[in-house]
């Protein structure tokens, strides 16, 4: 069934703001990464796009075997009867797909809403033992002040979570042994408890690699893993990619993140909900010098940026990589699509731009 693929990528935003429309920082990247879509296009789908991107940047992921994706930036060239396929889901992403007369069939809001919450993966984590030592959910500034302190002689820094957040936003971080200007983090951390949402608490930890289990929730059925993804991401822990080669999914190092991955699709199906589902994990250094894993640190409930990547595997040949970066030039969405593919060897590099 041809699709109507939406790029609501400020669906964290949206998910939570009560309708409000999102920042110009952050409509301007759900702009640019409308073109994201073609790498996961299948034959007869149509990509919603209200700002003119590029079409060159589709013709060359068609001339290397991929489907070809049509363009529409008006309801009026959405052909009726479409499959709606969203970034993530929310109200007013069904309430488009109404007046275009696409095809809805989407989970439960309330459930969408609940795991997309930090509370339900720390939740998990704490019932399967396997967060970060002293990590803790709180409800109150002077909850967060006892928590902080907990990290000043163990630990090189932390970091404050909020509730809803994705790619690294909606975080205050810490790295330094010594408590910070109060009144700086208690004028961040009210802002976001006056929304009734709480605030996660983690100890700093050195990162030794990241990946993204892409699952695929059917409404009956065991859950399938549809791949394993690795997450590029720069010193701050921010998001600058993600590498979709095959063999990822052979490393036992992420089995048990695997392995606790199906155990949340498993109660996410429970709970209603079915779609896709990114969960990212964590392989750490922990002060005893350890390498241990954090197989849950966060629950998408959603289509993640690994998940896209996944339909780039087809240009792959034995022993080749493959990265997908999306690149932050703000402004440049009506010149050209702002993502990088690049696939091959050491020794043969292809890029696509």
């Amino acid at each position: 069934m041809p699709r109507l693929l939406i790029g609501n990528f400020d669906f964290e935003h949206t998910l939570v703001s009560g309708g409000q429309q999102s920042p110009a920082g952050l409509r301007w990247i759900v702009a640019e990464l409308a073109c994201c879509w073609g790498v996961a296009a299948e034959e007869g789908d149509v990509l919603w796009c209200p700002e003119p991107i590029h079409e060159g940047f589709l013709e060359r992921l068609q001339e290397m075997g991929l489907p070809p994706l049509t363009l529409a930036s008006r309801t009026c060239e959405v052909p009726p009867g479409l499959t709606l396929v969203p970034w993530g889901w929310t109200r007013e992403v069904i309430e488009f797909g109404e007046t275009v007369s696409a095809i809805i069939e989407a989970p439960p809001l309330d459930v969408v809403l609940m795991l997309n919450s930090r509370r339900f993966s720390h939740e998990q984590e704490q019932t399967l033992g396997v967060g970060l030592p002293g990590a803790a959910l709180v409800e109150s500034v002077s909850d967060l002040i006892a928590s902080i302190e907990q990290f000043v002689s163990t630990c090189s820094g932390w970091v404050v979570k909020a509730e809803f957040s994705n790619s690294s936003r909606e975080r205050f971080v810490h790295r330094s042994q010594q408590l910070p200007d109060i009144s700086t983090l208690t004028r961040w951390a009210q802002r976001r408890l006056a929304r009734g949402h709480a605030l996660f608490v983690e100890p700093w930890v050195e990162r030794v690699d990241e990946v993204g289990v892409q699952l695929t929730v059917p409404r009956n059925g065991e859950p399938s893993v549809e791949g394993v993804t690795r997450l590029l991401v720069d010193e701050t822990g921010r998001f600058r990619g993600c590498e979709f080669t095959p063999s990822l999914g052979d490393d036992s190092h992420w089995a048990d993140a695997v392995s606790a991955g199906q155990k949340a699709a498993g109660i996410a199906q429970r709970a209603g909900y079915f779609g896709p589902l990114g969960i990212d994990a964590m392989r750490y250094r922990a002060v005893d010098g350890q390498i241990r894993v954090r197989p849950l640190q966060d629950v998408n409930a959603r289509w993640t940026m690994g998940r896209l990547s996944l339909g780039l595997r087809q240009l792959l040949t034995t022993g080749e990589r493959g990265t997908l970066v999306p690149r932050w030039d703000r402004g440049t969405f009506r010149v050209r699509p702002n993502l990088v593919v690049e696939l091959g060897n050491a020794e043969t590099v292809q890029r696509i731009e």
